[in-house]
């Protein structure tokens, strides 16, 4: 893909996708085989115990990874994921978040991507391994 098809999908993943909207997710870079996107800290996203719910952060990992594996596939393709394994290793008590999603394998229909989950001091809160099917 050109620089502008990745800036078209970075552009229209900051503008179209509703969840990630809501949440305040932002994409902040797309490369061959790489995304990386950031969410904000934000009371409204924590759990009792005052950390950022684990499931906000699986949302972020799973966002990055697709649209990594995205940046290898054609314009118009679509990808869901299949399978999902997520390690918390810290909680989030603030600061913003920063998903790296790196595309380990892109076969004819999967592709399998790893992505850590980063707090504001970059050590890795989240560690993840993800597969998503190309959608005919």
């Amino acid at each position: 893909m050109s620089d502008s098809v990745w800036q078209r999908l970075k552009d229209e993943w900051n503008s179209t996708y509703p969840a990630l909207q809501l949440l305040g997710v932002r994409v902040d870079r797309i490369e061959e085989g790489f995304a990386c996107l950031t969410l904000p800290f934000k009371e409204e996203l924590t759990n009792p115990n005052g950390t950022v719910q684990g499931g906000i952060i699986s949302t972020l990992a799973d966002a990055a990874a697709s649209l990594a594996f995205l940046s290898l596939l054609g314009e118009g393709t679509q990808v869901a994921t299949i399978e999902f394994k997520i390690n918390f290793l810290s909680p989030v008590w603030e600061g913003e978040m920063m998903a790296e999603a790196k595309v380990l394998r892109k076969g004819r229909t999967l592709g399998v991507m790893v992505v850590e989950v980063k707090g504001a001091d970059a050590k890795v809160m989240a560690k993840v391994l993800a597969t998503n099917i190309i959608l005919p």
